[in-house]
């Protein structure tokens, strides 16, 4: 078995993965539950231990070039010349959340290479502002570990959405409800199972969540007992001894929010956070320097204020590019592991290599680089991103490069 991390959310649950000698197919993702020092303790959900197993469907297998209104296979030299001809038209890059750290700065290169380019990776910047406050205050930006949440005897909840973007993390948190009387204070968010516990919700209105912790705050420092329901919310939080804080994006992306949180953090003497976001390496993404949202991308391609859409690892009309603008596009290259409903429309296609077939690394939620391992062969002539890019950078610098690779 391959031991590798999972790039479903940004968790990156340690994995095993089974390969069949014959096919070369994953078959099986296992985990090693005796591995005391594994970033998840063995543990995985479900998501993440199906994914492998359906790798070969609807697959893109080889790069394609549009020409009279019909795609044809062509070979990689001839996609990477073709498409580094493009460079110097304005364009813009729709990058997925869930790339590996070594795509990100790829990508990051080639801005240099070609300024004026747009990146944007959608949620990437979600928790920028959190980051930046805890380097700023704290001098650090990493995530408490994950160990910290499994021990911990309170957890304050902010706009979290666990079961659906980070699985593992609520059952953990439910397990310790059962054996350790852990308590959950969720301001915000949807608990899922979790409002089984012993949890207390408040409701959070959008663009409320700085005015409710500064009042949280204000009664902690209080201590008027248990009258509203934010006096009890206090009670609670100042008797707890082991506070870990997961903090989603409806807080990390505000930086007012921000601020009167770790306020909030200071006087409680706690500073175990782990941020929470949607695209499994958006801290990837930060970290490279990408972190304009997707709005800025597709604002430039519906207005027409860029020649060229690239699409990487995501369909643009999913994210508000419209039909008609892609068509309006000079060129519109999408690079993916699979067909998509743009992919009719796009002048180029690049077939991309997934977590499993590759080697990279992600940087998950509490700041660590996990390394992926490949345990079978992208189909085809599949590659990863960070391969792409450098043949096209390449070209860009050096001419004589074209028709090489």
């Amino acid at each position: 078995a391959v031991p590798t991390h999972c790039g479903e959310c940004p968790v990156g649950c340690d994995l095993l993965l089974e390969v069949e000698p014959l096919s070369g197919r994953v078959v099986r993702a296992g985990t090693d539950l005796d591995l005391p020092r594994g970033v998840s303790f063995g543990n995985a959900c479900a998501r993440g231990r199906l994914a492998p197993l359906g790798l070969d469907e609807a697959r893109l297998t080889q790069p394609l070039l549009r020409s009279g209104g019909q795609s044809r296979a062509a070979q990689w030299s001839e996609f990477l010349d073709t498409v580094a001809s493009l460079l110097g038209t304005t364009t813009a890059i729709l990058a997925a959340g869930d790339l590996a750290d070594e795509d990100y700065q790829s990508l990051r290169r080639l801005t240099e290479v070609v300024p004026g380019t747009i990146v944007s990776v959608p949620g990437g910047a979600a928790p920028s502002p959190l980051l930046h406050a805890l380097r700023e205050r704290w001098g650090e930006s990493r995530g408490t570990t994950f160990g910290k949440l499994r021990e911990a005897d309170l957890v304050l909840l902010l706009d979290g959405h666990l079961e659906a973007d980070q699985p593992v993390l609520a059952s953990w948190i439910r397990l310790a409800m059962r054996q350790s009387g852990t308590r959950v204070l969720a301001l915000g968010g949807e608990l899922g199972r979790l409002a089984k516990g012993d949890t207390l919700q408040l409701p959070v209105p959008p663009g409320r969540y700085g005015e409710i912790l500064s009042d949280l705050r204000q009664a902690l420092l209080a201590g008027r007992g248990a009258g509203s329901s934010l006096d009890r919310v206090a009670t609670l939080l100042s008797g707890a001894k082991r506070v870990v804080t997961l903090v989603g994006p409806g807080v990390a992306s505000d930086g007012d929010a921000v601020a009167r949180l770790l306020d909030l953090l200071e006087t409680l003497g706690s500073k175990n956070i782990i941020p929470l976001y949607h695209g499994a390496n958006a801290r990837g993404a930060l970290g490279a320097g990408l972190g304009s949202p997707s709005a800025d991308a597709m604002a430039a391609v519906n207005t027409g204020a860029v020649d060229t859409l690239w699409a990487v690892g995501v369909d643009p009309l999913d994210h508000g590019a419209t039909e008609t603008a892609l068509r309006s596009l000079k060129w519109f290259v999408l690079f993916h592991h699979r067909e998509t409903e743009s992919l009719p429309l796009a002048h180029a296609v690049a077939p991309l290599a997934r977590w499993p077939e590759r080697e990279g690394t992600f940087t998950n939620l509490t700041g660590i680089a996990l390394p992926w391992r490949p345990a079978t062969a992208p189909p085809g002539t599949a590659k990863p991103l960070s391969w792409i890019v450098a043949g096209l950078v390449r070209r860009v610098g050096e001419p004589e490069a074209r028709g090489k690779d």
